[in-house]
């Protein structure tokens, strides 16, 4: 029983981490959008490190779960 309820929180933790990188993606797209509207230069360094820097929790959180399937013991008739 360990074992799963393990298992589901370590998914949590992955689905936390691909949120928290589309959100990081999402506001590194608006500040540069920001950057072209009103050429604004912080805007742009800063929305490039958090586009990788989301890139790279969306990554990790994609790839750091494994699916284990475990066949169910088969009851004795």
């Amino acid at each position: 029983m360990e074992q799963m309820n393990d298992g589901i929180l370590a998914l949590l933790q992955d689905i936390k981490q691909m949120v928290l990188g589309c959100g990081l993606l999402l506001l590194g797209g608006i500040l540069t959008v920001l950057f072209l509207l009103f050429e604004l230069i912080f805007c742009w360094i800063i929305s490039i490190s958090l586009m990788i820097s989301g890139c790279l929790y969306i990554w990790n959180g994609w790839s750091a779960h494994e699916v284990v399937h475990e066949p169910k013991a088969q009851e004795p008739k």
